[in-house]
């Protein structure tokens, strides 16, 4: 789920939806095509797992952003839609998760995060609760410079987790869309 706030220059990108939707599903897959859906999340092969598909679909939902304003990527830390993975995780242990990484990323990539505890599609209908998510997404979108991004984060936690697709034309990607927005 998108909304572009185009009077604020901003278009936010839901990551609870997100995950939904897309990342959670390619997750699944993978933990159970190598056995590891009774793993724990802190396990390093299940954390591989993670971690690809979340920076792969997150980097690849603002590539394709085609929307005007600057991309920001919401995150609500109390709801997790019903999904596969809630059978071999809790909703808390997820959330939890989710938002320790997203956090890292934040630190590793030139890309906007707003951390909330409102759940996006129930907020819409109540002003004040909108209103402090787009005054701390309005803050958020002056935040962050592309130029000031070396990368070198990201390159050392890709080669960590062997995240191989992260190489420097994929990375160079990222910095041309950052720059453009």
């Amino acid at each position: 789920m998108a909304i572009n706030m185009t009077v604020k220059n901003i278009s936010l990108i839901y990551l609870n939806d997100l995950f939904y939707r897309v990342i959670q599903n390619h997750i699944y897959d993978d933990l159970k095509e190598y056995n590891l859906l009774d793993k724990p999340l802190t396990n390093k092969d299940v954390k591989k797992i993670y971690y690809h598909h979340m920076i792969h679909n997150i980097i690849e939902a603002f590539l394709d952003y085609k929307q005007e304003g600057k991309p920001i990527l919401i995150f609500c830390n109390t709801y997790m839609p019903p999904c596969d993975l809630i059978g071999y995780y809790t909703d808390e242990d997820l959330l939890d998760f989710i938002e320790r990484f997203i956090d890292k990323l934040e630190k590793m990539l030139p890309i906007r995060i707003v951390v909330t505890s409102y759940e996006l599609k129930e907020s819409l209908g109540k002003e004040i609760q909108i209103e402090m998510l787009i005054n701390a997404c309005l803050i958020k979108s002056q935040d962050i410079s592309a130029k000031n991004y070396t990368f070198e984060k990201i390159k050392s936690f890709a080669k960590q987790y062997q995240l191989s697709y992260l190489n420097n034309d994929y990375l160079n990607k990222i910095r041309t869309k950052q720059i453009l927005i």
